[in-house]
């Protein structure tokens, strides 16, 4: 295909991908978010209609077969959210795969969970890759605060028991001294019996950004019956 596109002009090229952008949308639209500065507003307004569309009908199970057997594709929308990401355009990424996210809760009572809380926990996904995307101070305390403000949404804790543990390790990416608190708290507000495990792994990274590796090492030794921290010790003694 190189070699191909190697021989043609500027022009002819030029020409053929206007052309086909015409009659292909989905085409237009990845050369636009490829190449284009994206316009804030413009963009998730975009997208908004994106999930609008896909979302249409899901939470009506009158349209169904049975119960939660509505089918829809969020791929494409969450493939240009991580095109966003990979441009470096943090905060637009993650306020679009936010929104994809709550979307997606609303509708979790009208359909098997199966079925959209895949969907729901890959968004999450989405979320730590652009979170280890992000670069300015200005953008981590943006993605603190949300999923902090996403791990208490009803929904996810009803439907998704691991939702927000998940959110919150994502906080802990970004845990400083001054906003350490704030984490703690949202910490102190959920159940984690069955999840204590993940709990631990929290608190180590907390404890490794804001009091250092001795620190992390000690809490390592004191909670070495958990399997993933077990593991931990093992990796360090290793290398």
């Amino acid at each position: 295909m190189r070699k191909l596109l190697e021989k043609l002009s500027k022009d002819n090229l030029i020409d053929f991908i206007e052309e086909y952008a015409a009659k292909d949308v989905r085409f237009a639209n990845a050369i636009n978010v490829r190449f284009g500065r994206p316009e804030y507003e413009e963009e998730l307004g975009k997208i908004r209609n994106a999930i609008d569309d896909t979302l249409r009908g899901v939470s009506d199970y009158r349209r169904h077969d049975k119960w939660g057997n509505a089918i829809f594709d969020t791929s494409g929308i969450t493939e240009e959210i991580r095109q966003r990401a990979d441009q470096r355009h943090t905060r637009l990424a993650f306020v679009e795969i936010e929104m994809l996210y709550r979307r997606l809760l609303e509708n979790l009572e009208y359909q098997g969970e199966c079925e959209i809380s895949d969907k729901a926990e890959y968004c999450i996904d989405i979320m730590s890759e652009i979170a280890d995307k992000a670069v300015s101070a200005e953008d981590k305390e943006y993605i603190f605060t949300r999923v902090i403000e996403l791990s208490e949404l009803e929904d996810g804790k009803n439907y998704g028991e691991d939702y927000e543990d998940k959110l919150l390790k994502i906080a802990a990416k970004f845990v400083t001294w001054e906003n350490r608190a704030e984490l703690e708290n949202a910490l102190a507000h959920f159940d984690f019996k069955r999840r204590e495990e993940e709990l631990k792994l929290i608190w180590l990274e907390i404890i490794r950004k804001t009091e250092g590796e001795d620190a992390a090492a000690d809490f390592i030794a004191e909670n070495l019956d958990f399997p993933k921290i077990r593991a931990i010790a093992l990796d360090k003694v290793k290398y």
